[in-house]
């Protein structure tokens, strides 16, 4: 019956030696995939011996570590479901959630005074690493597929975030799913920015680097710290966002020739929000010999479409998220009849299929359209409006592409729009530029330091706070 790490026990007995995963500085240490089960087999004795409970919900209190990732593997192989807090979470949230939610397990790194007082308290188990039993005992548990895996939140860019429950057949869906369009070679060597990537890495026989980011939180990001990553371990995979990739193209092309050399890298994948075509420009030119792509997707519907990039499109178009997965149906939801220029339906985006998370049709809230049998983003539902005959998205996209800006978000009106940026271009340049393609009578300009952005990813424009 459907076990999210069946295939990874298979690995790690086919493939004991291979390397698993490579955490960072201050400490490197690799783990092989026959260690790294052995750790999950170790303690699952001791884990055993709490009374376990499938679909019962452990909270991990810090990001994955080398202390914690055997404790979590173990929970999901016993059916106990992770769980995370909301971005931002105070720490009186923290108590209100783990009482709502009724957590039975804390996965900690350390152990903590306070937290040991809660847990006693509460009837919570605590759950730490160093826990570990002499006793090799191993059965791979047998789960429905319905048996929840993980709670995960959105990024609540237009909204606030919401939880996402995805049983172990859903993940294992949304793996087989990335394993059809990107297949690893045997000695391919990831670095994901994206922790969910790991769990797919270990049932892929992936090599994953741990990114040197300090508590996996992006704003915490040092660029050369994992350039450095990239030339120590031969990194051959990159996958990332906006936000991500731009800080390391600006470490690159700041450095001397030669002071980062990134050639191994032979794929890279862009995602979380629109990917702009100048951005993609200067990762094509920092990662000569990589292939590179545009993933969209969010966390009900992993992967959508992929789109590998060759060369700039008219950013006029829209944002340009590739093809269709083919496991995917994807459905135009026409909104009065709104056609582009060329007679295509614009409209929300809704999808469904194997790897969709929803039991029925998902709507993405991206509003769009299909042209030659790729798939373009004009907009967001709450902001699905035209000036000038375009979308948000279209004018926003066009002037990231003519200007020196580096956030740009367009909010439209009935008969007008105004247009909030940031970046070296002045007002005056901005409004020069729209005149080629709209009437600007009708819109504000206004420049900021830099513009409210979303909590996961910092690369989503929050429109409500604008």
């Amino acid at each position: 019956m459907p076990n999210l790490l069946a295939t990874f026990f298979d690995l790690a007995v086919k493939h004991a030696q291979k390397t698993a995963i490579i955490w960072p500085n201050p400490a490197i240490l690799e783990l092989t995939y026959g260690q790294l089960a052995d750790r999950v087999i170790s303690f699952e004795s001791y884990f055993n011996s709490l009374g376990t409970v499938k679909n019962s919900l452990a909270l991990p209190m810090s990001s994955i570590s080398n202390k914690n990732l055997h404790v979590i593997l173990a929970s999901l192989h016993q059916g106990v479901a992770l769980t995370s807090l909301p971005r931002q979470s105070s720490k009186w949230h923290l108590l209100s959630f783990i009482w709502n939610h009724k957590i039975r397990y804390l996965i900690l790194d350390s152990n903590n005074f306070l937290i040991r007082v809660l847990c006693n308290s509460l009837g919570i188990q605590m759950l730490q690493g160093i826990a570990l039993s002499k006793n090799r005992f191993f059965k791979l548990k047998v789960l429905d597929g319905d048996t929840l895996a993980l709670i995960s939140h959105t990024s609540g860019s237009t909204d606030v975030s919401k939880p996402i429950q995805r049983t172990h057949q859903d993940l294992i869906n949304q793996h087989e799913a990335i394993l059809k369009i990107f297949y690893p070679q045997d000695d391919e060597i990831d670095l994901p920015l994206f922790p969910n990537l790991l769990l797919h890495n270990l049932n892929a026989g992936v090599t994953t680097v741990v990114p040197d980011i300090p508590d996996w939180k992006l704003e915490n990001l040092e660029p050369e710290r994992i350039l450095k990553q990239i030339m120590r371990h031969g990194v051959t995979r990159l996958t990332g966002n906006v936000f991500y990739f731009t800080h390391l193209l600006d470490c690159i092309e700041k450095s001397s020739d030669g002071e980062f050399d990134v050639s191994t890298v032979r794929m890279i994948g862009i995602g979380g929000s629109p990917v702009p075509n100048k951005l993609l420009d200067r990762v094509s030119i920092a990662f000569q010999y990589a292939q590179l792509y545009v993933i969209y997707g969010s966390t009900e519907a992993e992967p959508i479409a992929v789109k590998e990039y060759n060369a700039s499109l008219d950013p006029l178009l829209g944002y340009c998220v590739g093809t269709i997965h083919p496991d995917i149906e994807l459905e135009i939801i026409e909104d009065d009849a709104v056609k582009n220029g060329d007679g295509d339906i614009i409209g929300e985006i809704v999808v469904s299929g194997k790897h969709v998370i929803s039991k029925s049709s998902y709507h993405t809230g991206d509003y769009g359209y299909l042209l030659n049998n790729e798939l373009y983003l004009v907009a967001r539902k709450d902001n699905a409006m035209t000036y000038g005959g375009y979308y948000a998205y279209q004018i926003e996209h066009y002037l990231l592409s003519k200007l020196e800006i580096s956030q740009v978000g367009v909010i439209i009106y009935p008969n007008k729009a105004s247009i909030h940026f940031s970046g070296f271009a002045s007002s005056n340049r901005v409004i020069d530029c729209l005149t080629k393609i709209i009437d600007i009578q009708s819109i504000l300009v206004e420049k900021h330091p830099f513009l409210p952005v979303d909590a996961r990813h910092l690369s989503k424009i929050r429109y409500n706070d604008l």
